[in-house]
């Protein structure tokens, strides 16, 4: 009998086993699947990992680090994270009160007393978007390619009044997560960057993760590319110093480092589980809410020839993140797909075409040029050159429009289609959001 049950449980076992790896093999066969598919049309090329209860259940690189010399990605490739630093910033001055250098309700006026209205700010609004600091840190493009420090970024939000009074309303805000950079600065005693290797990356032995000011001499890190015009499909980004997003989008790092940041929300190495309570509670650094009903904390990111997401799903304990070395709209495609694999085994995927499928001549092209606006003080701005239409939003710069037919565009910086359309003798588009279904009219205003 007792010889019997052994028995039966090792079959049981060994089922249990076989079954989780046949799920495995089909779950690493459709993601590779929808990746390949973005990485044909030079859509994504990047590191994907998805972890349950801290181990990688799927782990691969795609495409090249440097497509010029045909440098591949690797698990270990270092990438510009984007907006996803917003979390590495908020965890340091949570540590900082932790220590007793700073309190999160203490007034700005503490540690930047020249800054306009530093006496009704909090270091809390800060970390919640509700300061009313202007959204961007530099001024414009020309600045990008200048090192900055953090005095210097400082000096070039604080010649703007506040966009609204603080607490007052909530507005997302590079500018406000650069003088919480500052603020670091401060209260540590420390340079940014010195600091968060100190009290976070390398306790959690997170390696390949820094505040960069600059690549030139950083080994295995991707270059950034942005969507230029078929054949080549993509070109090397506008060169963008890392300081100049210092706070809000200047470090680099690996899925794999980022895996042990995840693993650290749980167990409490760098943080009190009390600190993370309240950084979920109430969002500082985070995004914190819902995908078909499950709880998740996670940011997102997209900068100048980057895009990257990391989303932790806290009550299962599974984790999805990718980091791409090319900005298109694969981000939203990926944070669902990905997600409705692992969680339900298959997704819808668009067919997203990326080539030409259609020839118009410059002339036919230029009937086009323009500006557009989508809402209220925000438009977009459009362009032909060399027979290409290009497209710029408000403080960007311009990228390619592929030709879909005589009047339709494709925009794959974000996934959209662009119909130009006549109402009453006035020409206008339509942005078809493809992933969303959403169509956003918009009128020529010049």
């Amino acid at each position: 009998m007792k010889k019997t049950a052994l028995t039966s449980l090792f079959i049981l076992l060994s089922f249990c086993s076989a079954f989780s790896q046949v799920d495995k093999n089909q779950l690493t066969s459709k993601i590779d699947n929808l990746v390949l598919g973005l990485v044909k049309y030079k859509n994504f090329s990047g590191t994907v990992l998805i972890s349950k209860d801290g181990q990688a259940v799927y782990e691969k690189a795609f495409g090249y680090a440097d497509f010029d010399k045909k440098i591949p990605n690797n698990l270990n490739t270092k990438f510009c994270i984007a907006s996803i630093s917003k979390v590495f910033t908020a965890a340091a001055v949570m540590k900082l009160q932790e220590q007793g250098k700073l309190d999160v309700n203490d007034k700005l006026v503490k540690y930047i007393p020249d800054f306009p209205e530093a006496d009704k700010i909090t270091i809390v609004e800060l970390l919640e978007h509700r300061a009313g600091v202007k959204r961007e840190m530099v001024d414009s493009i020309n600045g990008w390619k200048k090192h900055y420090t953090t005095r210097e970024i400082i000096d070039s939000i604080k010649k703007y009044p506040l966009d609204f009074e603080p607490g007052t309303k909530e507005r997302y805000s590079n500018g406000g997560y650069g003088v919480l950079a500052r603020v670091i600065e401060i209260a540590s005693g420390k340079e940014y960057g010195q600091y968060l290797k100190e009290a976070i990356f390398r306790p959690l032995k997170m390696y390949n993760t820094l505040a960069y000011n600059s690549l030139s001499q950083q080994k295995n890190t991707a270059k950034g590319y942005d969507p230029a015009p078929f054949p080549a499909g993509i070109k090397e980004t506008v060169f963008e110093d890392a300081s100049q997003n210092i706070g809000a989008g200047s470090i680099y790092s690996t899925v794999p480092d980022l895996l042990k940041w995840d693993r650290a929300l749980y167990d409490g190495s760098v943080l009190k589980q009390s600190t993370l309570d309240t950084m979920y509670k109430h969002g500082y650094g985070f995004g914190v809410y819902k995908r078909q009903g499950k709880n998740l904390v996670g940011h997102d990111g997209i900068i100048n020839g980057y895009i990257g997401s990391m989303e932790s799903f806290v009550n299962e304990h599974v984790c999805i993140i990718f980091l791409s070395n090319i900005r298109t709209g694969a981000l939203n495609l990926l944070n669902n797909g990905l997600y409705e694999l692992y969680f339900h085994g298959k997704t819808k995927i668009p067919d997203i075409i990326s080539t030409d499928q259609y020839s118009q001549t410059a002339t036919e092209l230029r009937k086009f040029i323009g500006v557009y606006e989508l809402f209220p003080g925000f438009s977009v701005i459009i362009k032909e050159d060399n027979g290409v239409l290009f497209l710029k939003g408000p403080g960007g710069y311009y990228t390619s429009l592929n030709c879909l037919a005589a009047n339709r565009f494709f925009y794959r910086s974000l996934f959209a289609e662009i119909d130009f359309r006549a109402t009453d003798g006035q020409l206008g588009i339509e942005w078809n959001d493809i992933l969303s279904g959403k169509v956003y009219p918009a009128k020529k205003i010049n």
